[in-house]
């Protein structure tokens, strides 16, 4: 089954209100946290450091943070590159 378009989650309209006996537990994130590259490195020797930051109040899938990730591991060098994190 196909995920449903952007334009269904991208806006926060209301605080949604399921009920409990519906709701027995929170699924975890798909995304975890990841080390790539040169991990015996201390986090002082690396040149820079990546944040991803929403500027607009949305929603944001997994599946699009996932895609970020990659698609800056692969874009950037990576001799310059030594550690990847992403929450």
């Amino acid at each position: 089954m196909g995920r449903r378009p952007a334009r269904c989650y991208g806006q926060i309209k209301h605080k949604p209100y399921p009920k409990s006996r519906f709701c027995r537990g929170v699924p975890d994130p798909k995304i975890r946290i990841y080390d790539v590259g040169m991990k015996k490195k201390g986090v002082d020797e690396f040149p820079f450091c990546v944040h991803l930051v929403s500027w607009e109040k949305e929603n944001v899938s997994s599946e699009a943070l996932e895609a970020a990730r990659i698609a800056f591991a692969t874009n950037t060098r990576p001799n310059l590159l030594g550690r990847i994190r992403s929450i």
